[in-house]
């Protein structure tokens, strides 16, 4: 997936269950791909929220992918999220700081805080 497929501002606007949707046949277009790949198409979605999300609608959209994440076997999970970090690290430093402080309240506030912390670990 090229996020430039992806709209994000019509991403942002959906309701929950269609936005969730939408990420999870995402998800399945990106596990096919080579890492470096994927890292680049998870940069530039974060890029992306980055310009069109505030705060709250990013938050909402990790903790959809939080709820796809956590519903992965562990070893994919696992995958994804380091993927995702990677993806982090990429940003500029001051998207990085915005991007770990919505990944950390958006975690806070997941229903799968527990798996996603042992994922993690």
């Amino acid at each position: 997936m090229s996020c430039m497929s992806l709209d994000i501002k019509s991403l942002l606007s959906l309701p929950e269950n269609k936005r969730e949707e939408t990420l999870k046949s995402i998800f399945s277009s990106l596990l096919g791909l080579q890492q470096d790949q994927v890292v680049n198409a998870l940069t530039d979605f974060l890029k992306g929220l980055q310009t069109y999300a505030n705060d709250n609608q990013y938050k909402e959209v990790c903790k959809t992918n939080l709820k796809i994440i956590s519903s992965l076997p562990d070893n994919v999970a696992k995958q994804v999220i380091a993927m995702r970090l990677q993806a982090q690290n990429n940003l500029p430093e001051n998207m990085k700081n915005r991007d770990k402080k919505v990944l950390n309240d958006a975690i806070n506030e997941s229903p799968y805080k527990e798996k996603i912390l042992k994922l993690l670990s």
